[in-house]
């Protein structure tokens, strides 16, 4: 990246329509269509929607790095932890895009989830700082979300709405309007969950994501998936090794190219026994 794009960059920040924001990466969502297994969400992906699967006293530690349309300069890296203590399931993350020197994107998450029974409620903070490298006089914007989700026998449903508080990077720059996304998933009568998602937004199209994961022994599995505007298909292959989850995504955008993403991922605490640490890769 150079001087020139961060110029270029700068009025389109400020004055165009923001339809993506305070956006946090995960490995399964890159290759699953931006979908979410709702059974056994990963920290990042409570950080998304606001959930658990985790036993009391029990968490999980996530690090990932992301390479975007196999571009250098558009790496990304991450990382999440959550825990879980009682009813209450506890998330934080932090991303970093781009060069500091330059441009850079910088995102810091956090979540909080309430389960009863069958339900989760839960909330998200987000706050997202674009630094020019010292250009420019940095932005910033916090953003503000919600969430609820049930489960039904084998059937999970979650539903999100995202920049309740209508945030912006800058006085003279447009609001970033809320989005409210409806997430899905049908966990099969054998080794594998269909997943689904769609995104409203308003003056905006709709967006629509659909995903399979299928276990393929009880450690490993792979996954696909697929999602509009622009049409995006990829998939991934996930590894457990004793208590440890590797995983890896791609998803290929029809002008831009592929987009690699490589994460790992630990357990923490006590796991769980017999069939339950088996099922839905609980047992890393």
């Amino acid at each position: 990246m150079t001087r020139s794009f961060v110029t270029t960059l700068l009025p389109i920040l400020l004055f165009s329509p923001i339809t993506r924001a305070f956006e946090f990466a995960t490995t399964r969502g890159t290759g699953l269509g931006q979908t979410v297994v709702l059974s056994d969400p990963s920290p990042s992906a409570m950080l998304i929607v606001p959930s658990s699967s985790l036993n009391n006293k029990q968490g999980r530690v996530e690090l990932g790095v992301m390479r975007r349309f196999e571009l250098k300069d558009f790496d990304q890296g991450y990382i999440a932890a959550a825990f879980c203590l009682n009813r209450f399931t506890y998330a934080v993350g932090a991303t970093q895009f781009g060069d500091g020197d330059l441009y850079a994107e910088r995102l810091a998450r956090v979540a909080t989830a309430f389960t009863f029974h069958s339900f989760t409620a839960g909330a998200t903070a987000s706050i997202m700082e674009i630094d020019f490298g010292g250009h420019y006089e940095n932005l910033s914007a916090f953003g503000l979300g919600l969430g609820l989700s049930c489960r039904y026998e084998k059937v999970l449903v979650a539903a999100v709405a995202e920049n309740l508080n209508w945030p912006r990077l800058h006085d003279n720059s447009e609001r970033i309007k809320p989005g409210y996304s409806l997430y899905t998933e049908l966990v099969g009568p054998g080794s594998y969950s269909v997943t689904g998602k769609v995104t409203f937004q308003k003056r905006e199209r709709p967006t629509f994501g659909v995903g399979q994961k299928i276990d393929i022994s009880p450690l490993a599995s792979v996954f696909w998936g697929l999602s509009t505007s622009p049409f995006i298909y990829g998939g991934g292959l996930e590894l457990i090794y004793k208590r440890s989850l590797i995983t890896y995504a791609t998803s290929y955008h029809p002008t831009l190219g592929f987009t690699h993403i490589l994460s790992v991922g630990f357990m923490l605490g006590k796991t769980g026994s017999g069939e339950d640490e088996q099922s839905h890769q609980r047992g890393y």
